[in-house]
């Protein structure tokens, strides 16, 4: 009851977070499955048959550029407690798309669980294959995740790189394709 009560007195207080709990509610309603906890700064296009689905908690800022979901027909996009997700971000999904608790999205991140089309039959969809991000990920700036790759917890992608294969939990990867160059906690490598 008092948690209750300081998270209600907490949104009396900040009139942006109230617009913020508001706009998520009307702007998703009806095309994801949004807690009253998830805050929208701007705007999010949500296009599709599938399922979109928020945790607890997250934060969307679309505010310079939208932020884009995309989950065709029998596919699901899953974000996690208090993950948030920075503008010019686009997820699609034809299967699955799974972004863990407490990770950080920068702006213009891409996450394809498919490649739309085959590269030399261009009317063919190819496979698809699951992208998973577990909990407390950080990816920079302008990255892409592209099909079948899961980066461990705990991981950082930095900046401009673009994820082809599978990264470990606590590694730093830099580049084209992304490559772990460091731990961040040597005592979990």
């Amino acid at each position: 009851m008092v948690q209750s009560l300081s998270k209600v007195l907490k949104v009396i207080r900040d009139p942006r977070l109230a617009v913020a709990l508001v706009n998520a509610q009307v702007r998703m309603q009806g095309r994801a499955q949004v807690p009253l906890s998830v805050r929208l700064y701007g705007k999010v296009h949500i296009t599709g048959k599938g399922e979109v689905v928020f945790g607890q908690g997250v934060s969307l800022t679309g505010t310079v550029v939208p932020i884009e979901f995309v989950s065709r027909r029998g596919a699901r996009i899953t974000i996690g407690d208090h993950t948030f997700i920075n503008y010019g971000t686009s997820i699609s999904a034809h299967q699955l798309v799974s972004v863990g608790r407490d990770c950080l999205l920068g702006h213009y991140t891409f996450i394809l669980d498919n490649n739309e089309h085959d590269s030399e039959q261009h009317n063919l969809v190819p496979p698809s294959a699951p992208v998973v991000i577990e909990d407390n990920v950080w990816i920079g700036s302008l990255v892409s995740i592209l099909p079948g790759v899961r980066i461990g917890h705990n991981a950082a992608i930095g900046a401009g790189s673009v994820v082809t294969r599978d990264i470990p939990s606590y590694a730093l990867a830099v580049g084209n394709p992304a490559r772990v160059i460091r731990y961040l906690n040597m005592d979990k490598s």
